[in-house]
Parts: C-alpha cells; structure tokens; sequence
C-alpha cells in the first residue's frame, strides 16, 4: 500500500521511480556543506523533518537526487493499528508543517484531507433532498471503490490474501490520514 500511486500519490522514492531529480528522498545523504548552505533539520517538526528540509533545498537553488541504484529496506507498520496511527500523525503533522514553514508540503499531501472532507459533507448531503449532489456523492464512492479494487489487485499480483488486505488498509490509511490533518487544522491555535 505504501507504494502505490493510490496509496501514497506520486511520491517517486515510494512508487519505485528511476533515477532522477525529484521533490523529496526519505533518509537523504548529504555532505556537511549541504547543512551549511542550507541548514539542519527543523526540531520543532516530529515528523516531515525530511520533506521539509528537502524543501529547503529546493526552494534556495538545491536538487534533490534519487538513486535507485540505492537499495535499502524499509519496514512499515506491522498492524492495522500501527497503519492508522501512522496516517494519523503523518496528516496532523502536514498541517502543522504547513502552518510553521508555508509551502513545504505538495498537494498530495492534502488529498487525504480531501477525501475526509468530501466524506463528512456526502454523508450530511444524504440526509438532504439535494438529489444530484446525492448522486455526485454515490459517483464518488463508486469511482473510490473501483480505483481501490484496481490498485489492491495491481499491487497484490493477483494474490487474494493480499488484495484483500490492500483493499482494507487503503481506506483506512486514507481516513486516518485524512482525520490527523482535520485534527491538525483544529489544533493550530497551539502553534501560532
């Protein structure tokens, strides 16, 4: 789930990209120059400390670089708890990251806060008599559900236990990612 384009957008280092210049690489190597010029991490992030930095970079004449002749493994959550818990801190820390350095995160970022959002006032709109904002709502789930099962049988190699898998965790890490930048956005006044 955590390489796919519909699980985590199009964040390259994630969906196994080629080579080449891109917005963001998790656990960068830089020269001490680079901190120089630039400047360490931002403490006051517990998470997205990297996006931001790379940001940094960027946004002051940087390139960041992705080598996939670099080879490394990386060990996501175990549970479906430790999924949900990451989405949910991932999404209420864009918010803050947002707020604290403005323009650090990519839209991407958002489309969780999106979805949750979109949810929120479907299912208000189901207790309407607004007929085509119903059925724009229904358009959505349906086109949700189909972009789920195409990628859930894409990444699972046609692996049942896999797809069914996938097909559970999508939704959830989009909602729990989703709800952290709704609870973010509601915890800002801690952050002025």
């Amino acid at each position: 789930m955590l390489s796919s384009p519909f699980g985590v957008g199009n964040s390259r280092f994630r969906i196994f990209s080629k080579s080449g210049y891109v917005d963001t690489v998790p656990f960068g190597a830089f020269r001490r120059e680079v901190f120089d010029k630039y400047g360490k991490y931002d403490t006051r992030l517990n998470r997205t400390q990297d996006y931001e930095l790379n940001h940094r970079i960027r946004k002051n004449g940087g390139k960041i670089y992705l080598s996939d002749e670099i080879k490394f493994t990386y060990f996501c959550r175990d549970s479906i708890k430790g999924i949900m818990k990451q989405g949910y801190q991932n999404g209420k820390w864009i918010v803050r990251a947002s707020k604290l350095i403005p323009g650090t995160m990519a839209l991407r970022h958002f489309i969780p806060l999106l979805f949750v959002l979109s949810l929120i006032v479907g299912l208000s709109i189901l207790f309407t008599n607004f007929t085509i904002l119903k059925i724009l709502f229904s358009f959505e789930l349906f086109a949700y559900a189909l972009l789920n099962i195409f990628f859930s049988l894409k990444q699972s190699k046609f692996r049942i236990t896999y797809f069914f898998w996938l097909l559970i965790l999508h939704p959830l890490f989009h909602i729990s990612y989703g709800f952290g930048s709704v609870i973010g956005i509601l915890s800002l006044y801690k952050y002025r």
